[in-house]
């Protein structure tokens, strides 16, 4: 599939294969910002800035100009999008009364997270309206006061969000509940676009204000008196059994009131249990907290819905599998953790619902 210029200026592309809007990935290029994108899906007539690229998931659409030798103008290489296929299922914030670039207490509480651009009332759309996206996601990363922001920073890694909390807040973001205007970006394949210079691996960007129920936040010093700072010491010295109902205390006080779902004990308890030394876990590690995890959160464990295995819908799951890990090695265990769990509880389910021998 291809864009190509109309010789009255401007590109076209007739196709009701496009995704809507909000599935269409954008980068920019170096082409005049006074050309139009025209772009027909279905019956509906769309135009966007020629500034921009687009890419459909899991494919590729080129840009080409339309000349004596019909020669390829661009051809994207990566995608934001792209970034949505591996979306954490959990993200964490570590908050503190100076977070968020400002001192107005509504950026940062416990009903939310309303970044410096919507405190004058200006409602969420999409990123693609911002003037200057690179210069406000560079300045947001480069941590000048001096933007307003429509971001918040986020990270899968809670120890990584940890360091940015100070005596302030642990906050956690279930991304399969999001607000509909919410909408979440890797730092990388913001780089690989074009629209940031400061590569962070391990930060999330999250557009838009944050409420309601995909939103929870607990004082730090709660979280400390329940024995936080244990989970940081080496296995030698605290027992599995400690770090798992320790990490369990811990996953119960960041679940909203009105979540009954089990989920973000699951996940969040096999997080904290896990070991953050910079190795992969060996076999006995493991094996020793696979067992802890099963006892411990053997309630759960029967509670949890998960989806069938051929269901192509991201993050309805304890987690998301294709979850980025590359930033740390103690997220990767993290992620082979809760995959061995989840893989438990679906044998469990399954050789329940066999027919008993006679």
């Amino acid at each position: 599939m291809e864009l190509t210029e109309r010789d009255s200026g401007g590109y076209h592309c007739s196709t009701s294969a496009l995704p809507l809007m909000h599935q269409i990935s954008l980068s920019p290029l170096n082409l005049s910002q006074s050309r139009r994108i025209q772009v027909i899906q279905g019956q509906s007539l769309q135009h966007y800035p020629v500034s921009i690229f687009l890419k459909l998931n899991g494919g590729d659409l080129s840009v080409s100009r339309r000349g004596p030798a019909g020669s390829i103008h661009d051809r994207p290489n990566a995608c934001i999008g792209s970034s949505r296929l591996t979306l954490p299922r959990f993200l964490f914030r570590g908050f503190h009364k100076h977070s968020g670039g400002g001192f107005d207490a509504r950026l940062n509480s416990e009903a939310g997270i309303i970044p410096q651009g919507f405190l004058n009332g200006e409602k969420p759309t999409n990123i693609y309206d911002i003037p200057d996206l690179f210069s406000m996601i560079s300045g947001h990363l480069g941590f000048y006061t001096d933007i307003q922001s429509q971001f918040s920073s986020w990270a899968v890694d809670f120890w990584e969000a940890y360091m940015f909390a100070s005596d302030g807040y642990m906050a956690i973001l279930d991304t399969s509940i999001m607000e509909s205007h919410v909408r979440v970006y890797h730092v990388p394949a913001l780089i690989v676009a074009r629209l940031a210079n400061a590569d962070y691996k391990f930060e999330y960007l999250v557009y838009g204000p944050i409420r309601g129920p995909a939103f929870r936040c607990v004082p730090v010093k709660q979280l400390v008196k329940s024995g936080l700072c244990t989970l940081q010491s080496a296995c030698k010295l605290v027992s599995w059994e400690t770090r798992v109902l320790t990490a369990k205390t811990i996953a119960t006080l960041l679940t909203p009131p009105r979540d009954l779902q089990p989920d973000i004990v699951i996940a969040v308890t096999t997080m904290l249990a896990c070991l953050r030394f910079h190795l992969r876990s060996t076999k006995t590690i493991a094996g020793d907290l696979d067992t802890a995890l099963e006892i411990h959160l053997s309630e759960e464990m029967k509670m949890v819905q998960l989806p069938s295995l051929d269901c192509k819908a991201q993050n309805l799951g304890l987690l998301n599998p294709h979850t980025y890990v590359k930033q740390s090695i103690y997220v990767g265990n993290f992620v082979d953790s809760l995959q061995r769990l989840e893989k438990k509880i679906r044998e469990d389910r399954k050789r329940l619902k066999r027919p008993r021998q006679h």
